[in-house]
């Protein structure tokens, strides 16, 4: 059925996380709309003369309510959430519609993140959490701390996200910032982000864009500096003969400069593709953001019930969450080295009729972590030394092609210097010089009455080398 109010209800600020963001419409109860989000249930309650949150329709039991009667008017100041058993004001908790036409619902976080931009031409900070605040241009658009002062948005024109201080910036003079990446997918506009200062644009590679509100992260500022501990690059290394490489070959993560977490540095890997010529606003193109991996610290519950931790350095994509891609168990980056790192991995069977998948962890026994840049050569795109392989087989090849002119001269020389000794005569001497023997008196006697006799043999080469003569004074047949 269609409900009378709002299709779509877009809640922020809640002190419960998981309620904040859009819910969509259920179905009516107790004559009023009823809306669903992620196993929660927002409804009217007869009972209570209030709409509540519960996780099953039509519960009393509620984790967080709204004084008023009307869920429109569910605005700051009307709400209250459940903590330590006890009901708390939650004052900046509010409800809008996130409705965008007719009964479209947006896609949204509940917060994003923004770090480690570098201040706009207004001198105002863009970094920190950013909320939903409703649906343009079939995407949620985000303000900053609610002030209103600044959205981030969708921009369907220029087909990427930025920062105004109008909704989606009607105008380029109010556009404070915007993604060099063209994509829908806010996660997407990593690092490579431009900047209108006092001066005018400039390109920032520093930008970190997360979800800060389910997975998300706990950003520092840059307190973890001033030790030199490590180096503004790290190398990681690993093989595709690994059979659980996240990449191919080498990969260059960059230190972020101005932000931490837990205590520890952040780095980043960067696989993107070279653009040229001018953006759609007219500045330099930047280098379109294909994926992004993230290298970062993290301590981890060694038991649910202990105070005990364990340190784990971890690589995940889009932003530096939990949900990692791989771990090292080291305090130390420059510790996981080979056999160190367990590396997620996807176990695919096939069925009849279907396809299924298993999450497993293996053991890289490739993966290296290294201080300074990679030895190669540094390659965007991930590629696997294959400059390198190419000149050990270059090398290879002219060591082969050595070393036969080597044999071949060798054997040339050879043949010369016999061909020499066949055409004086020397060779033939050299083989049939008859061997001096001492003979007593009888013996020289049959020798001046016998004439000797030896059998030679000359092969058919001999003879068409030109050798005839004989100088003995032997008689030969």
């Amino acid at each position: 059925s269609t409900p009378t109010g709002w299709t779509c209800v877009g809640v922020r600020n809640s002190l419960i996380t998981a309620l904040n963001g859009y819910w969509s419409y259920s179905s009516d109860y107790s004559s009023k709309p009823a809306y669903h989000k992620d196993g929660y249930y927002l409804f009217y309650l007869t009972a209570y003369a209030k709409y509540i949150v519960s996780t099953a329709l039509g519960s009393t039991a509620a984790i967080a309510f709204c004084s008023a009667s009307t869920i429109e008017s569910c605005s700051s100041g009307a709400w209250y959430a459940a903590q330590n058993g006890q009901w708390v004001a939650n004052t900046a908790a509010a409800t809008y519609s996130c409705s965008s036409g007719a009964a479209q619902v947006c896609s949204n976080f509940a917060c994003i993140g923004i770090s480690g931009m570098m201040d706009t031409k207004d001198g105002i900070t863009n970094n920190g959490g950013w909320t939903p605040a409703g649906c343009h241009n079939e995407q949620s658009y985000y303000t900053l701390d609610n002030t209103g002062s600044k959205y981030l948005c969708y921009h369907s024109e220029y087909k990427r996200w930025i920062i105004a201080n109008e909704l989606c910036g009607p105008s380029v003079e109010s556009i404070y910032a915007y993604s060099s990446t063209a994509s829908e997918d806010l996660l997407a506009s990593q690092n490579n982000w431009m900047i209108a200062g006092s001066a005018g644009w400039s390109a920032d590679q520093q930008v970190m864009v997360s979800d800060c509100g389910g997975s998300g992260t706990a950003i520092d500022d840059g307190s973890c500096f001033g030790d030199d501990e490590y180096a503004e690059r790290l190398c990681i290394s690993t093989s595709s003969l690994s059979g659980s490489a996240l990449w191919s070959g080498d990969g260059i993560f960059a230190l972020y400069t101005n932000q931490c977490q837990n205590g520890q540095p952040i780095y980043s890997y960067t696989i993107s593709s070279k653009v040229d010529g001018q953006d759609v606003l007219g500045n330099d193109a930047q280098d379109t953001v294909e994926k992004v991996y993230y290298l970062h610290y993290y301590e981890f519950a060694t038991f649910s019930d202990s105070n005990e931790s364990t340190p784990k350095w971890l690589i995940s994509a889009d932003a530096p969450h939990v949900n990692a891609l791989a771990s090292c168990e080291q305090d130390d980056v420059l510790e996981c080295t080979h056999n160190e790192w367990k590396v997620q991995t996807m176990a695919v069977f096939e069925r009849s009729n279907s396809t299924d998948g298993v999450i497993k962890e293996m053991v890289d026994a490739f993966m290296t972590v290294h201080r300074g840049p990679c030895a190669v050569a540094e390659n965007s795109n991930g590629q696997d030394h294959k400059a390198l392989f190419v000149y050990i087989g270059f090398a290879l090849v002219l060591v082969f092609i050595i070393c036969i002119a080597i044999v071949a001269y060798c054997w040339y020389r050879k043949r010369s210097v016999f061909d020499k000794e066949i055409g004086t005569g020397n060779a033939l001497k050299a083989r049939y010089t008859p061997k001096m023997v001492r003979l007593d008196d009888d013996d020289q006697e049959k020798e001046q009455l016998s004439p000797r006799i030896i059998e030679v043999e000359v092969s058919i080469e001999d003879v068409t080398a030109g050798v005839t003569t004989l100088s003995t004074g032997d008689t030969y047949q």
